[in-house]
């Protein structure tokens, strides 16, 4: 979702950020607990996603200065993107950033 927004005007993508309702209507739609038992999806693919909206997630919350909640939401999806070998070779920037919102105080 955030790659969609990325095309937008800075500012505007902010005040969404910081939006709660905004951030919960993420969050349900992404992290739906029906989409771990979704026998179309592929096991790797339901981790790709949730490890991603997790990461996108942190981001959010840290654009919030709500620290705490980023860096849950960091370790959540460096333990997701981290299971698949592919995501940690291909994406290693995506990793270290996760790393290091996880290793913030």
């Amino acid at each position: 979702m955030l790659l969609v927004l990325r095309s937008v005007h800075p500012q505007a993508i902010k005040l969404l950020i910081l939006d709660k309702k905004f951030i919960a209507i993420y969050r349900r739609i992404f992290l739906q607990e029906d989409l771990e038992g979704d026998a179309t999806l592929p096991k790797e693919a339901q981790v790709f996603f949730q490890g991603y909206v997790y990461a996108e997630l942190a981001e959010m919350y840290l654009l919030k200065e709500d620290f705490e909640t980023s860096k849950k939401y960091a370790k959540l999806g460096l333990e997701k993107l981290s299971m698949l070998e592919w995501v940690v070779q291909s994406e290693p920037e995506r990793i270290s950033r996760l790393q290091e919102l996880t290793d913030k105080n």
